[in-house]
């Protein structure tokens, strides 16, 4: 065999190898996202005829902070405010302005609104519902935490048609295959120059996949559901 055909053989040899190695990791792709069951965001409500209702612009409250760990709200907030526009189920209202709106104590932290507090609200700043949300736990050493409540009101009526308390403890067993799910399925190639494990051991990951896992609450029932099984 000349010199020519052995460089030209080797380079097919390659060429095979590397499909052969890209297949593989496609196949392990799928049977890493098959693995266990995962992690049930049961502690919600949704108003039955929610996507019945004229809901197009949404003012989000700066986020409140009741657990110890000082400065985090923001952080929280600002990847909760992402989650939420990639839904794309409707435009979404955050500035100083509603905070400061809403200084009054009882606002923040009880959401008694008033139906003439809500009216006024709407006018203003031309909402039709009210997000209020709350980290009620935050734990960014092993095993991390992140526990968060929500609840959307609507501004014409004053009903809560969306309310959520759930806490996303990566040492649950359900918790970690969901988060490895979120991994190959939700984050970018870039990210899987790490291993899957790196969303249940950085705060950072970990807050994008909770906060996903909330908004999912917010998509059709039959849709979200639909594309679970699929990835069974």
């Amino acid at each position: 065999m000349s010199k020519k055909e052995t460089l030209r053989w080797g380079y097919i040899l390659a060429v095979i190898g590397c499909c052969l190695i890209s297949g593989c990791a496609y196949v392990q792709e799928r049977v890493v996202t098959g693995l266990g069951p995962r992690h049930n965001t049961a502690n919600f409500y949704r108003y039955p005829d929610f996507y019945d209702l004229d809901i197009k612009k949404v003012a989000v409250v700066g986020f409140q902070n009741s657990t110890d760990i000082p400065d985090i709200e923001d952080k929280v907030q600002e990847v909760f405010l992402l989650e939420l526009k990639k839904a794309q189920r409707f435009e979404i209202v955050y500035n100083l302005e509603i905070d400061k709106a809403l200084e009054n104590e009882r606002f923040i932290t009880k959401g008694d609104f008033s139906n003439e507090d809500l009216i006024e609200i709407a006018k203003k700043f031309h909402v039709d519902a009210i997000i209020l949300a709350q980290i009620t736990q935050y734990r960014p050493y092993q095993p991390l935490v992140l526990g968060i409540k929500i609840k959307m009101i609507q501004t014409i009526t004053g009903e809560i048609i969306w309310f959520l308390d759930e806490v996303y403890d990566s040492s649950l067993f359900g918790v970690a295959n969901s988060a490895k799910e979120y991994y190959f399925n939700r984050m970018s190639p870039q990210h899987h120059l790490y291993k899957w494990d790196i969303v249940i051991n950085s705060m950072k990951y970990f807050t994008q996949f909770a906060c996903f896992e909330v908004v999912q609450t917010l998509k059709r029932k039959e849709t979200y559901f639909k594309k679970r099984r699929f990835l069974l």
